[in-house]
């Protein structure tokens, strides 16, 4: 089992309390503050056309810190895949 380091530890509470609370946090912010928040969740260019929005990739950590407690369906080869990635 590995040990995680106090410092560590906190880091890991503080970033699930952020992301549980990023709605909130992201409506109440400044415009600079959202944007901010924006480019760290899609650090590729969003892209706007017909009304829609797309992004090459987003952030991989975001990605892990949000499937946390998700349920997972087996594919085809048996693997687990998250059902829910934002």
């Amino acid at each position: 089992m590995v040990q995680l380091t106090r410092d560590i530890y906190d880091q890991l509470i503080y970033s699930f309390s952020l992301l549980r609370d990023l709605p909130l946090r992201y409506r109440d912010a400044s415009l600079y503050v959202q944007q901010r928040i924006t480019g760290s969740i899609f650090p590729g260019k969003l892209e706007y056309s017909e009304n829609k929005v797309r992004t090459s990739r987003i952030n991989e950590v975001v990605v892990l810190f949000s499937s946390i407690g998700q349920s997972l369906e087996r594919n085809k080869k048996g693997r687990g895949i998250s059902l829910h990635l934002i």
